[in-house]
């Protein structure tokens, strides 16, 4: 998951502190759970986007991208999209990072299919 464009001045970078032993890796979305990063999957909707490879160490932080609802992101799909179509919502897929092919409570909503809808090819999508 990327930012692929917003409509702010820059990009709003935060530092969010790091839960230990999580490895984060650029473009996981996560969200603050019980006062760290955790890894945004499902229909679990992430606030922010880690910019930075790291693993959490307790009282260190990660750089990340606070999401807003003018930021049109881009994932790849991790399954086959045919049934998909421009509008239709769909969840995380378990590495933070991709979006399925599941409709079903979808929280990620389609713009557009630059690349296609095969497996591996990258929407843009806001949430």
């Amino acid at each position: 998951m990327r930012v692929k464009s917003f409509d702010t001045y820059s990009k709003p970078y935060e530092l969010l502190p790091c839960g230990s032993g999580t490895s984060y890796v650029p473009g996981q979305g996560v969200y603050i759970s019980s006062g760290v990063a955790t890894l945004a999957t499902g229909t679990t909707k992430p606030t922010h986007i880690i910019e930075e490879k790291k693993t959490g160490v307790t009282g260190e932080f990660v750089q990340a991208v606070r999401i807003t609802e003018d930021m049109t992101l881009e994932a790849p799909l991790s399954a086959s999209g045919t049934s998909l179509g421009v509008g239709s919502a769909v969840t995380i897929h378990t590495d933070g990072s991709s979006l399925t092919a599941t409709t079903t409570s979808g929280i990620a909503k389609i713009i557009d299919f630059p690349e296609g809808k095969a497996s591996g090819a990258k929407v843009l999508f806001k949430f």
